[in-house]
């Protein structure tokens, strides 16, 4: 959801000095010099803007094969939480075990009673900054 607010205020921030005018409008593809739009510009700018692939760094860490996957699965947000197993037609119960909450893959690892006393322990220990989403973890 904090991602969603973010794009929100990017997109806010875009069109805040868009001057509007009287007259016919025109379409400018800003990509190129001639204003016309190309499948290569879209495609350069996406490669450009981008943030660099974060699971190549999953791949270089010196760590059992299935945790890298694990990692990898976790940061595609495609971990089978019971929220995810709902989406494939799952029938029984969407509460995590721990707390009763709808188990998702941001409350299993980051907000879950139980997990929060698991991070602080790794916090006071290593010393690390706290994650406030799955993607933040990757991030820092």
């Amino acid at each position: 959801m904090d991602n969603k607010l973010v794009e929100w205020q990017n997109l806010v921030a875009q069109i805040v000095n868009v001057e509007l005018v009287d007259g016919s409008d025109t379409f400018r593809w800003n990509l190129t010099k001639s204003g016309l739009y190309t499948v290569r510009s879209y495609y350069l700018h996406l490669i450009n803007n981008q943030p660099p692939f974060q699971h190549k760094m999953i791949w270089k860490l010196k760590i059992p094969l299935k945790i890298k996957i694990f990692l990898w699965f976790l940061q595609r947000g495609v971990v089978l939480t019971k929220d995810n197993l709902a989406k494939k037609n799952w029938k029984e119960s969407k509460k995590c075990c721990g707390c009763n909450s709808n188990e998702t893959i941001k409350h299993l690892f980051l907000d879950c009673p139980y997990a929060r006393m698991v991070w602080r322990v790794i916090f006071f220990a290593t010393g690390l900054s706290q994650h406030i989403s799955i993607r933040h973890m990757f991030g820092s």
